[in-house]
């Protein structure tokens, strides 16, 4: 059950949506095999999604009937195929709203593509701070309004959304790129100069702060940037999406430069903005992990109290846990919490193994110390999934 798409999308879904999932899984036209629903009354009772197997899974929607492998993986490919139904509905997701257009054009239904697309417009229009899927929809509903009107001006919006679709499309992946590594010929290189001719920043501060972003990943950062992204993060403040973004890169940049202090701001105040609602698994650990880092144990704990529920991984919620421990001085505690932790994945070996590198030095478990560290050599040489 590991590795399954089931799994995968259980757990981005939102505790609180549980009950809404419940009436759409209820619900005959979205749903018509009454095990999923037998099946849902278990999966909704488990708090981190690893933990549900398949027994239990398939005795909740067979109850006592047998059945084979191939009736359970039929039964969980219709399960994950409701799953992925409710994500794409819920929320009223733009991608459907776009799609409604296309058929209401199709059909020439024009009074209700008319209305529907002036509600659209008049959204997309408020966004102050636009990004890559606004400029698409924003080219959707233009190119659908041109098959109607056969309007010049909408060809001209059209030719221009392209232009900025295509920018923001590039300066995403020139910055991945980089990121990741990965060597940026000149042909693959986007002309910085092309840019700044391009972009507003009063237009697009979406595309300017990537613009800003990519500066900052190709170890062109100054002082300056900085102060400009804190500026503008604090001028977007009600719009989430791009206060999150500058946010996140904020937080990319004091990682890289270890200033604990101001990440850890960063950390506290996404969490007063109630901005995670779902915290990733990485940001978790990376709000424990730099608390701890410059004594803050008090805000440590109300982060870890506040989020360790909502985190679905549990593996992670038990290193957060034992790093506390280390911190505090509590090695017995620790030794116990770190025999919990599946070492299956290489990440969380290599964390307990230098868990427990620190304890037995702390200790002076001389014999253990030495264990431990020729087996953590040994396990980095066959593995090398990590750089020594």
């Amino acid at each position: 059950m590991k590795d399954t798409r089931f799994l995968e999308i259980v757990s981005v879904i939102k505790q609180n949506d549980f009950k809404i999932l419940e009436d759409f899984i209820s619900s005959a036209f979205f749903n018509k095999n009454k095990r999923v629903i037998s099946a849902f009354n278990y999966v909704k009772q488990i708090l981190h999604p690893e933990n549900i197997n398949k027994e239990s899974l398939g005795k909740a929607a067979f109850g006592n009937s047998k059945y084979t492998d191939a009736n359970f993986r039929m039964f969980l490919s219709d399960f994950t195929k409701i799953l992925e139904q409710f994500l794409m509905f819920k929320d009223n997701n733009p991608y459907n709203r776009l799609e409604l257009l296309s058929k209401l054009r199709r059909n020439g239904l024009s009074k209700s593509f008319s209305k529907h697309s002036s509600e659209l417009l008049k959204e997309l229009d408020s966004k102050q701070a636009k990004d890559t899927f606004d400029y698409y929809s924003l080219y959707l509903i233009e190119t659908e309004k041109a098959f109607i009107q056969g309007d010049s001006k909408s060809i001209v919006k059209i030719d221009n959304l392209i232009d900025l679709i295509y920018l923001s499309l590039k300066l995403d992946s020139v910055i991945h790129l980089i990121l990741s590594g990965s060597e940026i010929s000149n042909s693959g290189f986007i002309n910085e100069s092309y840019i700044k001719l391009n972009i507003n920043k009063r237009e697009h501060p979406f595309l300017y702060v990537k613009l800003l972003t990519l500066r900052l990943v190709s170890k062109k950062a100054s002082e300056g940037i900085i102060r400009e992204l804190e500026s503008l993060r604090n001028d977007y403040k009600e719009d989430k999406s791009f206060y999150k973004y500058i946010t996140d890169v904020l937080l990319w940049h004091y990682k890289k430069t270890e200033n604990h202090k101001k990440e850890f701001e960063l950390l506290l105040n996404l969490s007063e903005t109630g901005l995670l609602e779902m915290i990733p698994t990485n940001l978790f650990l990376q709000m424990i992990d730099c608390g701890l880092a410059i004594n803050d144990l008090t805000n440590t704990l109300k982060l870890f109290n506040k989020y360790y529920k909502l985190v679905k991984d549990s593996n992670a919620v038990l290193l957060a846990r034992a790093n506390i421990e280390v911190y505090k001085g509590n090695f017995d505690e620790v030794l116990n919490i770190i025999s919990k932790i599946s070492l299956s994945d290489a990440f969380y070996y290599e964390k307990v193994s230098i868990i427990k590198l620190h304890v037995y030095k702390e200790t002076a478990d001389t014999e253990l110390y030495r264990y431990t560290h020729d087996a953590y050599r040994h396990w980095l040489k066959r593995n090398r999934v990590t750089k020594q």
